[in-house]
């Protein structure tokens, strides 16, 4: 039987009926009412797809619909590489990928978004999953229950880390995070550990764009005996309930993060908790907008002492600390604003930076040295969140 071959840009053959491209093979026809990742609420489609992992390694991939992007950054993360491919036309996709399984995420110009995300159907099973961005529901933050009660000892310790922050802007810190997942994320989720591997390079490529000398690493990644709650608020104080105390959650990482596959908005994070010394570093994110929408370095970021934009909140810590709207509105056809940031007219869609007054996006400053630089706090911050965890339990379960 002969096949047909339809040109849009590229070459198109036909698998089980469906269009293939260069590097996604997508296959329309197959039953999806068994794979896990196709059963998140808010997707607008799910199609199961095959991965040509040599393209990876080329200069430009070419995705459904004939749209080509050129390969912008390569970077490793233990054991998971990562990709970053762009165009003139702010289409960009964000790869994780290792043992021929592959995460990550396309952002499309007209605010559309796809994933392409593991399921354990059969061998090389990936899904193509498209989402609309609207379904992003900006974070919310909570004032930490844990009130410290320091002693001198305690007091001069923090004082000395944070001036090392003040003092030292070049010294790279690293910080641990353990991950925990909720019973309905498990459910939706087929490789639970390469997840928190694309979260950890989507927040430490965040952390390189704002020229922040500090790095996340992953300690270890946990189920949690915790369903789905509607509200992130009400997750967040359930994950804060979890264990005896934030140290106990925390497991000797510096921070905890647990993932839920849905609640209403994207997630929430205790504020200002890296600089005190309960260790109450403990967010809440929801799965599509973990690194879908910046959201687990925007939680952590809650942590550090970061706020939203000066419109939105208030920064009872520092007049700095705060996201930023990034050069006119509408910019680009679109609007730009950091991560921290509220969406806003004209200012739609967030990039993974944080504010900082030195860093330009778009040929625009990405911050305002007076009122809206978020990398200065994570920077003089850094040394009190490394300080947290010290890593001695072992990590043994996923």
């Amino acid at each position: 039987m002969k096949l047909p071959v339809l040109l849009l840009g590229f070459i198109a053959l036909t698998t089980y009926g469906s269009p293939v491209t260069e590097f996604l093979s997508l296959q329309h026809e197959a039953d999806i009412s068994t794979i896990n990742p196709c059963k998140d609420k808010e997707l607008l489609s799910c199609i199961p797809t095959s991965v040509d992992f040599k393209k990876l390694g080329q200069d430009t991939i070419v995705l459904p619909g004939g749209l080509t992007l050129n390969q912008k950054k390569t970077f490793h993360e233990g054991k998971t590489s990562f990709a970053v491919y762009a165009d003139d036309m702010e289409n960009e996709a964000f790869f994780s990928y290792r043992n021929n399984r592959m995460m990550g995420k396309v952002s499309m110009s007209d605010n559309t978004m796809f994933f392409v995300e593991p399921c354990n159907n059969w061998e090389g099973c990936h899904v193509w999953k498209k989402i609309s961005q609207d379904s992003f529901v900006d974070e919310t933050h909570v004032v930490s229950p844990h009130e410290d009660k320091l002693s001198e000892v305690e007091l001069r310790k923090i004082e000395e880390l944070r001036n090392k922050g003040k003092n030292d802007n070049t010294a790279t810190a690293e910080f641990t995070m353990m991950f925990y997942y909720t019973r309905d994320f498990a459910a939706n989720t087929d490789d639970i550990e390469l997840f928190m591997d694309t979260i950890i390079g989507d927040m430490n490529l965040g952390y390189e764009n704002s020229d922040i000398p500090i790095r996340a690493r992953l300690h270890c990644v946990e189920a949690a005996a915790l369903d789905d709650l509607s509200e992130s608020s009400d997750m967040l104080h359930a994950f804060d309930a979890y264990k005896p105390s934030p140290a106990a959650i925390r497991e000797t990482a510096d921070a905890a993060q647990l993932l839920a596959n849905d609640f209403h908005n994207c997630g929430s994070g205790y504020t200002y908790t890296a600089t005190g010394h309960s260790g109450h570093t403990l967010s809440v994110v929801k799965k599509s907008c973990s690194f879908g929408y910046h959201s687990s370095i925007h939680e952590v970021g809650h942590n550090f002492g970061c706020q939203h934009d000066k419109g939105t909140s208030t920064n009872s810590h520092y007049d700095y600390g705060y996201g930023w709207f990034i050069g006119p509105e509408n910019l680009g056809g679109r609007g730009y604003r950091t991560a921290m940031a509220y969406t806003h007219d004209g200012h739609k869609n967030r990039v993974n930076y944080l504010s900082n007054p030195n860093v330009d996006y778009q040929g625009y400053p990405t911050g305002d040295a007076q009122s809206a630089d978020n990398a200065r706090v994570v920077t003089e911050n850094r040394f009190l969140m490394a300080a947290f965890g010290d890593e001695s339990q072992a990590c043994n379960a996923v």
